[in-house]
Formats: structure tokens, sequence, C-alpha cells
């Protein structure tokens, strides 16, 4: 998702603040997709639960 205003990022935060989500965030050149970036970004996301899963306990 690319986001240009400010405003509605501000209400993405706000909600995801609501419904006490976190957010994290990965950095890398994706000017050209492939399927390793796809790859890539899926196993940041289920890393990213894994480890949000067990730091709530």
């Amino acid at each position: 998702m690319i986001i240009k205003d400010l405003k509605l990022l501000k209400n993405i935060i706000d909600q995801l603040k609501i419904d006490k989500k976190k957010v994290w965030f990965t950095n890398g050149c994706f000017d050209i997709l492939h399927p390793w970036h796809i790859e890539c970004l899926d196993l940041c996301k289920e890393i990213c639960r894994k480890y949000s899963r067990s730091r709530s306990l």
C-alpha cells in the first residue's frame, strides 16, 4: 500500500492503535518486483506475526 496523504496515514495509525495492532517495517529496493521479493515479504510477514504472538504472552 502506498500512502501519499498524511491525513490518511494518521487515520490508519489511529485505527491500528484502537485495534491494538503493531506496525512492522522492512526495507529494500523493489523497483522491479520479482518472485523472490514476494517470497521475502511473505517471510518477513510470517516472522513478524510469530514474534508479535510470542511477545504478547
